[in-house]
């Protein structure tokens, strides 16, 4: 997950170059002329304590605007506590917070203005609570001037417990906010229509989502390891779940898919291990390997006409399962398929079926 997001950001992360090394005020910078712009980089003797970074600064008679935070730039200082950082800055570089191991807070002045930061890596990996001033955002409600929740925003930020994202947002960015483990509540306006990779990874905090209608793409590992999860309403318009959207989240019971779902990637439910019940629209084209696999509370399937392959492992070690009645229009139940279903007493498989794979039912006893 961590390295996904930190390629995907760095891919227009938009860093300074040609540029001098100074030190202003006991913070280094480089700065481009041209541009008139600052960005932050290392203190060779590390940087320490509270750590204030100006809008802009004067050198030589010329004011630059500190707009980025370079690679690296906080990188090991074991020393830093907080760190302020002004609406100016638009982009934070790779690994310029790794191994801040006492790094507490962050303090912002603008929702906003984070929101639309590009992040190599985002300081609340560290220090995990962030702060408007010297007040700590625990119920955080999205200004209605934002569009998307920018890639990593608030990634590691376990000090929020509440996320209220209004009708201007249309996107939610990739680990937007992964590892919020103290979040508990999360409403997504109906504007919303993309759900990046691992949004809410490990948000093990999480009890319930609903998923709007105008959603259309829950991207992979979405919702993976929300251990508190118990329900999810997946929205009429959502046409494809993830690989491993829901993996993990052991503490799910009931799934409403929308009728509009096509495809349910690999792995996409896998060690659900309280689910007990989940209906499968007529919509669903397509099951991926592994997508129930471990799900062994599980003890009834109803697979729609819809479906035509069985993917290998798709309900592998589903040991509560009881009763599977498999579609009409399924020609293929891969290798391995309902391996270590313990608990199968009947399966109805149709005349259409031409190959059934290799240990498709072992341990079936």
């Amino acid at each position: 997950m961590k390295k996904t997001f930190l390629a995907l950001a760095m891919m227009v992360l938009p860093m300074l170059a040609n540029a001098e090394a100074v030190e202003i005020d006991g913070i280094y910078y480089e700065l481009v002329s041209k541009a008139k712009q600052a960005e932050v980089t290392k203190n060779p003797n590390k940087y320490k304590g509270n750590v204030i970074i100006p809008v802009s600064v004067f050198y030589d008679g010329m004011e630059y605007s500190v707009t980025s935070i370079g690679n690296y730039s906080f990188q090991s200082c074991s020393g830093l506590i907080s760190i302020t950082i002004p609406n100016s800055v638009t982009a934070i570089g790779f690994s310029a917070f790794e191994l801040c191991s006492n790094l507490t807070s962050v303090h912002i002045s603008d929702i906003a203005a984070w929101c639309s930061i590009s992040f190599g890596s985002n300081p609340l990996s560290q220090a995990h609570h962030l702060y408007i001033g010297e007040d700590e955002i625990k119920d955080l409600v999205i200004p209605g001037n934002v569009t998307s929740i920018g890639n990593g925003v608030f990634n590691g930020c376990s000090g929020l417990t509440s996320v209220t994202i209004p009708n201007s947002v249309t996107n939610i960015g990739n680990s937007a906010f992964a590892g919020c483990s103290g979040l508990t509540s999360v409403t997504i306006s109906n504007s919303v229509t993309d759900i990046g990779s691992f949004a809410f990874k490990s948000c093990s905090g999480l009890t319930s989502v609903t998923i709007p209608n105008s959603v259309t793409n829950i991207g992979n590992s979405a919702f993976q390891g929300c251990l508190s999860l118990t329900s999810v309403m997946i929205g009429n318009n959502v046409t494809s779940i993830g690989q491993e959207s829901f993996r993990d989240c052991i503490g799910l019971t009931s799934v409403t898919i929308g009728n509009s779902v096509k495809s349910i990637g690999d792995g996409t439910f896998r060690n659900c291990s309280s689910l007990n019940s989940i209906t499968i629209p007529n919509s669903v084209t397509y099951i991926g390997s592994s997508a129930f696999m471990g799900c062994n509370g599980l003890f009834s399937v109803k697979l729609p006409n819809s479906v035509t392959r069985i993917k290998q492992n798709s309900f592998r070690d589903c040991s509560g399962l009881t009763s599977v009645t498999i579609g009409s229009n399924v020609t293929i139940i891969e290798p391995s398929a309902f391996w270590s279903c313990s608990g199968l007493t009947s399966v109805t498989i149709p005349n259409s079926v031409t190959s059934i794979g290799v240990s498709a039912f072992y341990n079936c006893i």
